[in-house]
């Protein structure tokens, strides 16, 4: 008891420290829309800022114009538009290195939105690392209460069985020693075995052949047990006359033995 107690407050540190993770996780992701939202904002003033020295460009063409038709009117009025002339030149310069500014800060915003979003995809990965963490630290749990005795053993087999979909649906130990005593612990609360027993005596020789178990018995008998699935896929007699043999040898589909008179019995399955 005391070392499940030791077990018991082990997960509960575990789960609070993957609780505070997942908060944080949330404060970032919180954080990171902020940022998004405000790459946003910035994106929409460089997008004025553009239309702002376009239409600025427009104002110093029209201006150009205005200054030529003032020329052509009058010689008095020649110097007079010469300098609209310049100053629309002038205008245009500007409305050029606005617009410069402006793309520089749409190239600037588009960059700090991007970062935003990685900031966002990143928050997001870290909340789903707390989640998994939270579901293994609970595949833990139920393991080591499956441990425990219980009025109805079926509570054992429950147990035991979400603690294993737990580790495998969210990237556990294969081979977890947690998840497997819990398993075998509910088996023998319940009475059951995954194992085929056959008695040592009737025993002659066996062989595996990719994950069938092939096993030979003294009464001729051979027994098929799928290893995977773990059930007895058959059970025949290979020959009528039933007789003491050395163990069998198998080719392909073929079965040989020699019994004890070393005569060769050929069994084809």
């Amino acid at each position: 008891m005391l070392v499940l107690g030791g077990f018991t407050y082990w997960a509960m540190q575990e789960r609070k420290f993957a609780v505070e993770q997942k908060q944080l996780a949330e404060e970032q992701t919180k954080l990171a829309k902020e940022e998004s939202e405000r790459a946003e904002n910035e994106k929409n003033k460089a997008i004025s800022a553009t239309e702002r020295a376009e239409m600025e460009r427009q104002n110093a063409e029209r201006s150009a114009k205005e200054a030529l038709w003032a020329k052509a009117q009058s010689d008095s009025a020649r110097k007079y538009a010469v300098f609209l002339q310049i100053l629309a030149e002038e205008q245009s310069i500007i409305a050029k290195q606005e617009a410069e500014k402006a793309k520089k800060e749409k190239e600037r915003a588009d960059k700090e939105k991007e970062i935003a979003e990685k900031e966002k995809e990143r928050a997001e990965l870290a909340t789903d690392s707390a989640n998994t963490l939270n579901y293994l630290t609970l595949a833990r749990t139920l393991a080591l209460k499956a441990q425990n005795s219980y009025e109805d053993p079926t509570i054992n087999l429950l147990l035991a069985y979400q603690a294993y979909k737990f580790n495998k649906e969210y990237g556990g130990i294969e081979r977890n020693p947690d998840i497997y005593n819990a398993l075998r612990f509910s088996l023998e609360a319940n009475k059951r075995s995954n194992v085929l027993e056959i008695s040592e005596d009737l025993l002659i020789s066996f062989i595996v052949s990719n994950r069938i178990l092939l096993i030979h018995t003294i009464n001729n008998d051979l027994i098929y047990y799928d290893v995977k699935n773990r059930d007895i896929q058959g059970n025949k007699n290979c020959l009528k006359q039933k007789f003491r043999s050395t163990p069998l040898i198998f080719c392909q589909r073929s079965i040989w033995l020699l019994d004890l008179k070393t005569e060769l019995r050929y069994w084809s399955s």
